[in-house]
């Protein structure tokens, strides 16, 4: 997690040489909402406000991460807190510490811009992925450290990797993603920050670019030849963000099924809706051992 670690030391940076610029009071806020929530939800549109907004909540994340398993320096922690202004116990952070992450919600227009989809694709490879899933079985729990062969030589899953360097992390070309080694692919894919729910499924939306429609059905199944573009289910072989017709009312994320989310509702509905349902599930996961435990037919396993 060096490339985190580099984000977090930036972080104090910036805020040591600001103390009072909008990003460091920000970030107290933040801590504020982590201390008092027992999960983070955000929603992310792809635009600047709210991706720059899900970066801040990570930078907290990774930090109580990295205290509760003591990859931080104590000379760091204390810098940090002296910033924010409230100081914390080790076990404070144990939610975090022990795989907790923070939630998003994005709903697809299928009609959106290409940048803001790539975008969204390469924040979701980075941070909605778990490593492990793509590991060969020889190489599990971590055998794969210090092996100094390619992911490709080794037999990595790399289904996720797409042609189009712009939907991969950091904008990586295939060709230079097959051949860099375990370490190095961990910098960039499976960081497990995100549990993100990309909703590709019929939405109905408001349309003001018709004067007959007043709405119009995101990837309607029924007018699949009129598609401008498809969920990426290709690149999410494990089903770990992207959220279909066909996969949406499985044990997603290990929780509960989305009961309370129909096809083709209004986006505004969804929007609604959808906080109703993590509001109902989420307090008594937590309680049952979530995310380490998982809901499978009716129980916790």
């Amino acid at each position: 997690m060096k490339s985190e670690i580099e984000r977090l030391n930036k972080a104090l940076n910036i805020m040591k040489e600001h103390p009072n610029s909008a990003f460091t009071e920000g970030m107290r806020r933040v801590c504020r909402i982590f201390d008092n929530t027992i999960f983070i939800y955000s929603a992310v549109s792809s635009g600047k406000d709210s991706v720059f907004m899900t970066n801040c909540l990570l930078l907290e994340l990774f930090y109580r991460r990295f205290v509760y398993n003591g990859l931080l320096e104590d000379s760091f922690k204390k810098e940090w807190e002296d910033i924010i202004g409230i100081s914390h116990d080790r076990e404070d952070f144990k939610f975090y510490g022990e795989g907790g992450r923070i939630g998003c919600m994005s709903m697809d227009y299928e009609l959106t811009f290409n940048e803001s989809r790539e975008l969204k694709l390469r924040m979701e490879k980075e941070y909605a992925t778990d490593f492990e899933l793509i590991v060969p079985e020889n190489l599990k729990n971590g055998l794969w450290h210090g092996r100094t062969e390619s992911v490709k030589e080794l037999g990595f899953d790399l289904r996720w990797i797409d042609d189009n360097s712009k939907c991969n992390p950091y904008e990586y070309e295939r060709r230079y993603i097959e051949k860099i080694t375990p370490d190095e692919l961990s910098e960039c894919y499976g960081k497990k920050g995100l549990w993100f729910w990309d909703c590709c499924f019929p939405i109905s939306w408001q349309n003001m670019g018709s004067v007959t429609n007043s709405r119009y059905v995101s990837f309607d199944p029924d007018k699949r030849d009129l598609w401008v573009t498809t969920p990426p289910t290709d690149t999410d072989p494990y089903e770990e963000y992207v959220m279909t017709l066909e996969n949406m009312y499985k044990d997603f994320m290990g929780l509960p099924s989305p009961v309370e989310i129909l096809p083709a509702m209004s986006d505004q509905k969804l929007r609604v809706e959808f906080s109703k349902y993590l509001s109902r599930v989420i307090p008594d996961a937590i309680a049952n051992g979530w995310p380490n435990k998982r809901y499978k037919k009716g129980e916790w396993v």
